[in-house]
């Protein structure tokens, strides 16, 4: 029975058979590394509900620069099926995450205003009953 005739074999570093994925270990590595983009968003959200709004804007900067390090594998759609579409759905979580931050930050900012308004009619108003 010649090379040709004999049963597929099994990958493994005795019989000299590699894993074709082994040698794209970082693109791999980096469709993973977009599914810590969700869990960073989860502790972002904690962050804010704490109060944290800037640490919040901090790591969604980091969950955008871990998404723009492995868009830059999209090439490898090929070696690495699905790629092209989970980069599709993060580019959205980010996108709507972004959104949440500003909107939130921004109300947030807009609360402050308007109770520093309040506070400052008060004052006034007590200035002139005082008065």
């Amino acid at each position: 029975m010649g090379e040709a005739d004999e049963p597929a074999q099994r990958c493994n570093p005795t019989n000299g058979i590699t894993n074709i994925y082994r040698y794209h270990q970082v693109p791999l590595a980096g469709k993973r590394l977009l599914d810590v983009i969700g869990e960073l968003k989860r502790h972002s959200l904690r962050l804010i509900e704490r109060g944290g709004y800037e640490e919040s804007l901090e790591v969604f900067d980091i969950a955008e620069s871990v998404f723009n390090q492995v868009e830059e594998l999209a090439f490898v759609e090929n070696i690495i099926p699905g790629l092209k579409r989970k980069l599709d759905i993060y580019r959205k979580v980010l996108d709507d995450w972004k959104e949440l931050l500003i909107d939130i930050i921004s109300r947030e900012k807009l609360r402050k205003v308007l109770e520093g308004t309040k506070t400052s009619r008060r004052v006034a108003e007590d200035e002139m009953m005082d008065g």
